[in-house]
């Protein structure tokens, strides 16, 4: 991404979409998944918060600039999600 020299600030504009609900695990971060639909790329994002003095940080951020699938396929964020156990 940095090689490309993206500008992301324009997605600030945009309601994210979640993937999933968002997710507290057994350490007590907090996971939300999910993309903005922005183009001709989408921003998928993957950030892990962590709260501290009442506080949500961010701890952990993943991107990834994914080009859209056309309509009835999976989508990117759809893979993003963990297996179901059966």
């Amino acid at each position: 991404m940095r090689q490309r020299e993206l500008d992301l600030s324009p997605v600030v504009f945009l309601e994210p979409k979640l993937s999933g609900r968002p997710v507290l695990n057994e350490n007590g971060f907090l996971r939300l998944t999910g993309l903005f639909s922005s183009a001709p790329e989408q921003v998928h994002f993957d950030l892990i918060f962590v709260q501290l003095d009442g506080r949500w940080l961010l701890d952990g951020v993943s991107i990834a600039m994914v080009r859209p699938k056309p309509s009835g396929a999976v989508s990117a964020a759809q893979t993003l999600q963990p297996a179901k156990k059966r």
